[in-house]
Parts: structure tokens; sequence; C-alpha cells
């Protein structure tokens, strides 16, 4: 409780500071601006020079439908290593696919808003959110896959050559789930993925099929089964002797009591 506490304190300052900025959220690339403003909420985009810009809301302004779309499902473009460990603590993957799959009808904050708008929002976000099924995904011990290491050195510009790509390769090996991110990454992340890396991708996706690769999942799955009831039984007498510490100075202190 308290380390979700701490998460929700963390995200919340997260905001604030764009606040500080007049901004919830800014990202610009080649086609489009988000600005997420405190006052009114807009996306600007741009095609062959001409840009325009489109409100949540045309005639009274505002930023609330915006705002239940991030509570809803907090992702953004925007993050660092220690922010996007946050954010993928508390992604909700089921309730995000959910979202980015029936769209905006469902948020009350959302209704009567301005639909292209609402589009140009959607098609944004559901790409964002795609990103972070991939970035968000953990092995079996909860712990994030090493191709979220890859995006993150990448976003660094971390030297990666081919030993370190590797590494990142291998380590996948333990997890399906960690496997299965790599070809999703190959068909879903060019923004991410420059072609200088097609190649070694081609030969990552056949090795993480291979035999000497998908057989280190059960291995590893065995000894993380193996450790947790080591680590169950080792609690299990330490609880013990706490009880019987707790029982000995009770017997003790009744004891005392009748001198």
């Amino acid at each position: 409780m308290i380390f979700f506490l701490f998460i929700c304190i963390a995200l919340t300052n997260l905001c604030f500071s764009y606040h500080v900025h007049e901004e919830l959220f800014k990202r610009k690339d080649d086609s489009y601006t988000i600005n997420y403003s405190v006052k009114d909420a807009f996306i600007e985009v741009c095609d062959n020079g001409k840009c325009e810009k489109i409100f949540e809301d045309e005639i009274n302004g505002g930023h609330e439908c915006t705002v239940a779309i991030y509570n809803e499902c907090p992702i953004t473009s925007k993050y660092d290593r220690h922010a996007l460990h946050l954010l993928c603590d508390v992604y909700d993957y089921e309730k995000c696919n959910k979202l980015y799959t029936e769209g905006y009808n469902s948020i009350p904050a959302c209704q009567n808003k301005n639909p292209k708008y609402l589009e140009a929002q959607y098609k944004i976000n559901k790409k964002v959110n795609s990103h972070y099924q991939l970035v968000c995904a953990k092995d079996y011990k909860g712990e994030l896959c090493p191709y979220t290491n890859f995006v993150l050195d990448k976003m660094e510009k971390k030297t990666i050559n081919e030993t370190i790509f590797w590494n990142y390769v291998t380590a996948s090996c333990t997890s399906k789930v960690c496997c299965d991110v790599f070809p999703n990454a190959s068909n879903n992340e060019n923004e991410i993925i420059d072609k200088e890396y097609d190649k070694l991708f081609d030969k990552a996706l056949k090795y993480l099929k291979s035999e000497n690769c998908t057989s280190q999942q059960k291995a590893a799955i065995r000894y993380f089964k193996s450790n947790s009831h080591t680590n169950n039984a080792l609690l299990n007498i330490q609880n013990n002797i706490i009880k019987n510490m707790s029982l000995l100075l009770i017997i003790l202190s009744n004891f005392y009591l009748l001198f």
C-alpha cells in the first residue's frame, strides 16, 4: 500500500511539473504537436507546412476529457528511464487494451467533445499504447523485458554495438513473453528500430525461435519455482521461530508474575 502511494505521488509530481510550464504533456514530430494545456487542450496537426489547432472543446475550452483519458490509461510518449518504470508499474494492459479497442465513448468526460479532436487523440494514443504493451512487458519474475533496456539505451543515445544488442536478445530467452516482444517490435516500432538494426533483428528473430533459446524458458521457470519454494520454506521457519519466541516470552512473563 505504501509502495503504491509512492508511485501515485511520483506520477502526480511528474504531471505537475508539466503544469508549471502550463502543459500536461507536449510532443512534437513531423506531423503533429499535442498540447494538453492547463486551460485548454488541443492538438496541432500539420500537413505540408499548414498547421491546424484542434481543441478538445472549441466552444467551452477545457481539458477534462484529456485528463480523464490519461487517468483511465496513464501513458505518455514523453518519459525517461525512471518515469517509465513508474508508469509501467501502474500500466494496466487489460484496461488500456479495452480503451483502445472500444474507444472513448465509455468516458463520461468525453461526451459531446470535439469529434475531430477525439479522433486525432485516439489515433495518436493508440500507437503509444501499442508501444507500452512492448516496453512494459515483464518476464516470469515480474521484471521488465530486455527490449525495454534497448529502447531506453537508444533514447539516451548510448552506444549499442552488435555485442550489446545480442545481450538483449539472449537475456530474453528465459521468458516467452520477452521473446515475443522482439517480433512484435520489429513489426510495429519502425520509429525506434533504425534500418541499421534490420539484419540484426532478422538474425535475432530466428535465434529466439531456436531450441537453444526456447529450452532456457522451462529451465528458468523451474529454477525460479525451486527458489520460490526454498524462500517460502525459509519464511515459514522464520515465522515459526517468531511465534515460538513470542510464546516463550508469554510463558516467561506469566512465570515471573507468579513470584
